[in-house]
This record gives structure tokens, sequence and C-alpha cells, in this order.
């Protein structure tokens, strides 16, 4: 199949994911992919280094509702704990007078899959007018009116997770939702006047397969993102998909090189969610390859090849979803 670089339809992508494993296939679609992005942002990364200028903060703590069997609440433990907006407002005064950039708000989800940021909204908007911290919000399946408090609190970015497969939510999440909440949670945001929507899409979600990420893709479509997020199944210790195989980077690629062909001017980043070790470097390599113009904490190695490759490198103590 000829890869022409404009909007492809959704059998002829999943036609191609069917044959990617075959290498003419995958590098006409990497560097399809490629060619569109060195056109549209001149080979230039943007290279995220959050760490403690831009520290995630749980506002449930280590709760949890749900029981996801990727995550289990282990990604919670590694969050500084707010569960009161008092603690909130503390732990944001005393990131913005040691120079932070920003702050991630984010938490266990509720059984409706979103996270109860109701009592945190006058919090964000007083830390808001009296600081210069980005503030990027994590926030699950958010109703309308959440939504709305959240546009007037004058939050910087809304990051949100995109699951585009019924099964995927049911049997990993384990929540009764489709990927019609999804679209209508993206819709909410956009019409609540939300102005920059950061959707994340995990590949290899379900057990590793590639499975609900190009109608997520599709989902995302409805709305204009200012960033796409991709990250990937992480085996976690002790969570029921700890000895699952993770995505190849050369299908962290495909997946890239697809949403870029889809989004041609919109910023991707490959997010810091990722397989480590030399698996890492690899993905982020070939990440910039297919059509990532982002990303998280990139590997001395990844820089170093980058450069040789002739790309300018930006770096950015902040998280991803952040523009320059």
């Amino acid at each position: 199949m000829e890869i022409a670089q404009h909007d492809l339809k959704l059998e002829e992508i999943e036609s191609l994911l069917k044959e990617v494993d075959e290498k003419e296939v995958f590098d006409q679609l990497v560097n399809t992919a490629g060619e569109i992005s060195d056109r549209n942002f001149r080979r230039t990364v943007h290279c995220y280094f959050p760490g403690g200028k831009f520290p995630p903060v749980s506002i449930t703590g280590t709760w949890c509702a749900l029981n996801c069997k990727h995550c289990e609440k282990h990604y919670l433990k590694h969050m500084i704990p707010a569960p009161t907006p008092s603690k909130l407002l503390e732990i944001c005064l005393k990131l913005h007078e040691k120079g932070a950039r920003g702050v991630l708000i984010s938490g266990g989800y509720t059984k409706n899959g979103y996270v109860p940021l109701e009592n945190f909204v006058d919090v964000l908007k007083q830390v808001k007018r009296e600081t210069n911290l980005i503030i990027n919000v994590h926030t699950g399946l958010i109703p309308l009116k959440l939504a709305e408090k959240l546009a007037k609190a004058e939050i910087d970015y809304v990051s949100i997770d995109i699951v585009g497969d019924i099964s995927t939510i049911k049997e990993i999440y384990q929540i009764n939702k489709t990927p019609k909440d999804y679209q209508k949670t993206l819709k909410n945001l956009e019409e609540a006047g939300i102005k920059r929507i950061a959707p994340h899409i995990c590949i290899g979600l379900h057990y590793g397969k590639i499975k609900h990420e190009l109608n997520a893709l599709k989902i995302i479509s409805t709305i204009k993102p200012s960033t796409i997020v991709l990250i990937a199944l992480k085996p976690t210790p002790k969570t029921p998909l700890q000895n699952i195989q993770p995505p190849t980077p050369q299908t962290i690629a495909a997946i890239t090189a697809i949403t870029r062909i889809l989004f041609p001017k919109t910023p991707i980043a490959l997010g810091c969610m990722i397989p480590g070790g030399k698996q890492k470097t690899k993905a982020q390599i070939l990440a910039v390859k297919a059509g990532a113009n982002k990303l998280t904490t990139p590997t001395h190695q990844t820089q170093k090849q980058l450069t040789k490759q002739k790309y300018k490198l930006k770096h950015h103590e902040t998280c991803c979803v952040v523009q320059f």
C-alpha cells in the first residue's frame, strides 16, 4: 500500500498495522511520518525533565476506588500526598517558594472513573492567582459541571487517558464505561472552555497487545488537542500484568507514526511511562524518527544519537504537555 501524506481511513490504518511487521511497510510508515514531522517541526525535539520542578501531587493520597490491573495504586505511592485542600495549598505555595515550574494534580479514581477534584477547585484558583505555577490536572472522566469549574479556575492544562475499546476498559480498568464516555468527556472539557487538552494513549494497555489505540485516536480527532501523549504499558511488579510482554520499540514507533500522519501539526510526546532499560533508548529514538517531537526524560544515549542525527534539542523542567 502506498502511504500518502494525507488523511488515512481507519480501514487503511488497520490494514497497515497487520502488515507493519514487514520491514518495507514499517519503514515506509515511519519515513512518511518522519517527513511530515520534519516539515512541521523543523527537526526540533523538546526534552522534558520534570523532576522536583514539576512534581506529581495526589489529592487522594494512596486511595483509589479502582483496582486497575496495570497499576493497583502503585503509582500513587510515588506522588506527594495532599488529601485536603489546605494541604494542597501548603504544598503548592512551598513549591512556588522553592522555584518550581509547575505541578501535576492527580490522584485515585472514583468508581465513576474520575479524580474527585470538587473540593480542590477553589485552591487551584487561588494557586493560579497567587503563584506562577503551571497547573496540569489529570482528570479522568469528569462531568461537565466539574470541567466548567476547572475552566473558571484558569488551570493551564488537562491530561486525560483515552481508551478506545470496551473490553480493555472493562478488563483492565474494571469499570462499567465505554469509549463513548471518553469521547463525551473530551467534549465536556472543550465545551467548558479548557483551552489545552492533552489526551494520553497507553500503547499495549490490553495485556501488551494493540487493541484500543486506533479507536482512541479516532476519539481524540473529535477535538483539537494541544498535545497527544503516547505512553506504553510498563509491566509493574506486584500487579496482574507484571509478567506481560510490553510493546516493542517498533510497535511504539508504528503507533507514533500513525498518530503523526493523522495529526500532522499536533505536538506528539512520548511520555514518561514506557518500558525502561535499553528498550527505552531504542523506543525514544524510533519514536522521534516516526514523528514524535517531544520526549520525557530522554536517556543520555538518546540525546547523543539525536544530536548526531542533526536534531535540535531543547530542554525544559516541566511535564511534557507544556508548550513552548
